[in-house]
């Protein structure tokens, strides 16, 4: 008894219909993700966006960044790596230079715990970035241990 071809194309063809919309809707997911960064970055970058207060200058974005990042680390378009230095104080030289060092290409956004608390606990702040900085981020913190390593005891960790 011969089966039906029928059948066996038409759930084939549900399947594959399904597996492309799953693919187009990934790809439009990513790719909002990436537009709502574009956007932040864009609106961070612009000095209009800035008042001057106390003599520091501060913006408020109307976009949450993270959720977008933290999307794109599922979807594997960026890694995320919370970098804590035991042995380095969260002070300014060492926030500068971390702050810096997230003007790379390949950084994709940065925070840390805020200037609130310089000094009262080790150095730490989370990076996005996209893999091909991988290399750079680990230099970076290879960089922040050898200088933990090398303070005396009395300046280490709070």
């Amino acid at each position: 008894m011969k089966k039906p071809i029928w059948a066996f194309t038409l759930i084939a063809g549900l399947f594959l219909g399904w597996g492309t919309r799953e693919l187009l809707d990934t790809k439009l997911d990513i790719r909002r993700h990436w537009q709502r960064i574009d956007d932040y970055n864009a609106f961070i970058r612009d000095p209009k966006n800035y008042t001057n207060q106390g003599g520091f200058s501060q913006t408020s974005p109307s976009i949450e960044i993270r959720d977008h990042a933290d999307a794109l680390v599922g979807f594997g378009e960026l890694m995320r790596e919370e970098i804590i230095v035991p042995g380095l104080r969260n002070e300014r030289s060492h926030i500068q230079r971390w702050m810096e060092f997230a003007n790379d290409p390949g950084i994709v956004h940065a925070e840390g715990p805020g200037s609130f608390q310089q000094g009262e606990i080790p150095l730490m702040f989370t990076l996005w970035y996209r893999p091909e900085a991988k290399a750079r981020v680990h230099a970076m913190i290879d960089e922040f241990e050898e200088l933990a390593a090398s303070l005396p005891k009395s300046e280490a960790e709070p």
